[in-house]
């Protein structure tokens, strides 16, 4: 998957295939801690992509992300949680539901995402930003904790 172009009529096929295999619960463990396709998935994520695909990488990643042990700095962390903050902060409903959820899992449980997220936005923005969310009626409830 990494050779291909993000173009390709057979990476869309394989990201149809890996988003039917996460139904699998055996399936979505391996795919999440054996394989480890959130790399390549980071990859692809970006303003090439038309929201229909930019949504299926999404829907994708928050399969893959859900229960994810990251235990050091990965090196795709900074993009995709750059990337990921951009699309929180924009305007397309879905996408920021989506990147949200995404990023919640990336984060929990998971201090170097977390330390990757603090060093990559304005904090008190960044909260102003998930508190208007909550207010827009999005799907989100915000919980801060100490």
């Amino acid at each position: 998957m990494a050779g291909l172009e993000s173009r390709s009529g057979l990476m869309w096929s394989a990201i149809s295939t890996l988003h039917h295999a996460c139904r699998n619960p055996s399936a979505r463990v391996a795919l999440i801690h054996t394989y480890k396709y959130t790399p390549i998935l980071t990859k692809l994520l970006g303003s090439h992509l038309i929201q229909e695909k930019r949504l299926r990488v999404l829907q994708l990643l928050q399969e893959l992300t859900y229960g994810i042990k990251i235990s050091w700095q990965e090196a795709h962390l900074p993009q995709l949680i750059t990337t990921l903050t951009q699309w929180i902060e924009g305007n397309e409903k879905d996408v920021v539901g989506l990147a949200l959820g995404v990023l919640v899992n990336l984060c929990y449980k998971n201090l170097p995402a977390v330390y990757t997220l603090m060093r990559s936005v304005d904090s008190k923005q960044f909260l102003r930003t998930i508190l208007k969310l909550q207010g827009d009626n999005i799907n989100t409830r915000v919980q801060v904790s100490a």
